[in-house]
């Protein structure tokens, strides 16, 4: 018989799944501009929260990368598993051969040359290494984007190269980021070490401040204040449900204000000073899950550092002298966006000009129904890497005009537009909301709530409660336990969550017996409520049949629960237990008398008695 027929197939890290957003910051108020080019540094990524990117269909190659902090500062330990279907024949991975990764052991896995090769048998075959990363003790360049001082680390994820063999459909490919240990671990970068998180949910999105244990200087409360407005200016469907910011310990020095990634970013101790704009700058980087050539790095970095001066103009940080003098310089006015050969900064000064003109033109076009947000989400859905002419799809997309000579003279040609010095221009849109209840109609739509109805499925809760308690303003009951959102929403249940403690009863069911759904024992008698359910004992009532002895410990010595004398000698299971005779055996010591015949004519139920020593007994007792 032939052998099955193969094919052979490569997959690296793309840019798509490497893309790496950082921005420069100077003195405060204004924001620097890099003259390096951002390059991504070898990354590390390790097992207390895990993050999944490149979600994909059967057949599927997963590689899980997880990161372990190490004494030694400048090498972190990683560890790449990988799952493999059945379909595939050969595995190859290649990039960690290079000088600043030293294996350490590999399990069905062996080196040859430039790659390790997969024997074809060991399920699931890893790969340990040590990855050298920068140890903190001298400034980290523009564009470094991982630190191991030690004691904490913050590593991005390592690029790979996976190859092989298949039969069939061609597999896709998953990549898992982990931590071991102490840490956090977003989908492309991870926090390795001691730290401390405050979290807040707005708008069905979790912000999470990951505070290191050696930062000291950072105000929590106004951090999260500055993503969560970002968050809710910058509404509409999320690019994912959390976003991790870590905030570097002042003794790193950066030449960069901030690092995104993913959906995690790091700040710098020059990031973040209160009057710049960098916090908001990398958040609106975890939001755009789309991919620059170097032709449309403009767009990225324009439109980040746009919409960071833009709500830090919103929230009072900075004047409006001082957003429109970002928005309208003139630094780099001569550069062509569009050309690979342009100076980096262009994205960062032109850049950000012509991303705020093509807002206003947006604005003016959809009398400001839509904004350069719809662009960006547009973008997201469309994923990959985005040329020029996607930008400028998705700008006519949604503004409903032509726009190609728009782009022509703004970026690929050299001409500067004009920003207006009215700061009505770039007031908060006014936007349509029909039913009052402060959320926007097209977000309405994008919810599948109704624009029209505050409460769309007139739970007693109204859409925007909904929004923020992570409910389903569409249904009645969102997890459909038997109990009603608002129910929940105002009482100790999960309304997230069918079963809130666990129990194996659904919180409504729970109800209706009387329980306590947030407890998983309510009577305490060392039985679940499931369980009592399970063996029609009173989960409510620690002693169901009154004997003296709680359900749970009848059930752990064997005595029925239900009745008060389980092996029917006449003698209760609680007095049983405590003469030391067995509650479970009629006849504890097997002389043919019951116990609780013994008992009443005076012999032990523990000792054999004879019968002409049970008779003279109670012929004694008699008299």
């Amino acid at each position: 018989m032939a052998a099955p027929r193969t094919r052979r197939w490569y997959h690296g890290t793309s840019i798509a799944l490497a893309l790496v957003l950082l921005v420069g910051v100077g003195a405060p108020g204004a924001a620097a501009k890099p003259t390096d080019d951002p390059a991504p540094s070898p990354p590390t990524p390790a097992v207390t929260e895990r993050a999944a990117t490149n979600a994909s269909a059967q057949p599927t190659i997963r590689e899980t990368q997880t990161m372990t902090l190490t004494p030694k500062a400048g090498s972190v330990l990683i560890t790449f598993r990988y799952e493999i279907p059945d379909s595939v024949t050969e595995l190859e991975i290649r990039g960690l051969t290079s000088s600043d990764v030293t294996a350490v052991s590999t399990d069905g896995f062996a080196r040859d040359g430039e790659r390790y090769v997969w024997d074809g048998e060991t399920e699931p075959p890893t790969i340990t290494a040590a990855v050298s990363v920068p140890d903190g003790s001298s400034r980290l360049p523009f564009g470094q984007s991982s630190v191991d001082t030690g004691s904490w680390a913050v590593v991005e994820r390592y690029s790979t190269g996976i190859s092989g063999r298949f039969r069939g459909t061609e597999p896709t490919i998953e990549r898992e980021t982990a931590v071991a240990g102490s840490g956090v671990a977003g989908d492309r970068l991870a926090y390795l070490g001691a730290y401390e998180t405050e979290s807040r949910v707005v708008d069905g999105q979790r912000i999470r401040l990951v505070l290191p244990a050696a930062t000291s200087d950072v105000r929590s409360d106004r951090a999260l204040q500055r993503l969560t407005s970002a968050r809710k200016r910058f509404d509409g469907e999320t690019a994912s449900d959390t976003v991790y910011a870590i905030p570097l310990p002042a003794s790193v020095d950066t030449a960069a204000g901030g690092y995104a990634t993913g959906n995690a970013f790091w700040i710098a101790e020059n990031g973040r000073n209160a009057g710049t704009t960098t916090w908001v700058h990398e958040y609106i980087h975890t939001q755009q899950q789309f991919a620059p050539f170097d032709s449309t790095i403009w767009f990225i970095e324009g439109s980040a550092d746009y919409y960071g001066n833009l709500y830090g103009y919103y929230d009072g940080r900075i004047s409006f002298d001082q957003f429109r003098g970002e928005v309208a310089t003139t630094d780099d006015a001569e550069v062509v966006l569009a050309d690979v050969s342009t100076p980096r900064q262009g994205a960062y000064t032109k850049g950000e000009r012509v991303a705020a003109a093509l807002d206003l033109r947006i604005r003016a076009a959809t009398d400001g129904e839509r904004t350069l947000r719809a662009v960006i989400q547009r973008l997201n859905a469309q994923g990959g890497q985005v040329t020029n002419a996607d930008i400028e799809q998705a700008a006519e997309d949604v503004s409903g005009e032509q726009l190609d000579g728009w782009f022509d003279r703004y970026v690929t040609g050299i001409a500067v537009p004009e920003m207006p010095e009215d700061r009505d221009a770039y007031a908060p849109v006014t936007t349509v909301d029909t039913d009052g209840d402060g959320i926007r109609n097209i977000r309405e739509v994008e919810l599948g709530t109704d624009p029209a109805t505050v409460d769309t499925d007139g739970d007693g809760l109204d859409d925007p409660t909904e929004v923020n308690s992570a409910t389903d303003p569409t249904a009645v009951d969102t997890d459909s336990d038997g109990l009603d959102d608002q129910t929940e929403v105002n009482g100790p249940t999960d309304p997230t969550v069918a079963d809130t403690d666990g129990d194996g009863l659904d919180d409504g069911h729970e109800v209706e017996l009387g329980t306590d759904p947030t407890v998983a024992d309510t009577d305490d008698d060392g039985l679940s409520d499931s369980r009592e359910v399970e063996l029609e004992t009173e989960p409510t009532v620690a002693d169901t049949d009154g004997d003296g002895l709680v359900d749970g410990r009848e059930v752990e010595i064997g005595s029925d629960p239900l009745a008060t004398d389980t092996d029917g000698d006449g003698v209760s299971d609680q007095r049983e237990v405590n003469l030391g005779t067995d509650p479970t055996v009629a006849d504890t010591d097997g002389d043919g008398y019951p116990d609780g015949r013994e008992l009443a004519v005076g012999t032990d139920p523990t000792t054999p008695t004879s019968t002409l020593g049970f008779w003279i007994t109670r012929a004694l007792n008699v008299l």
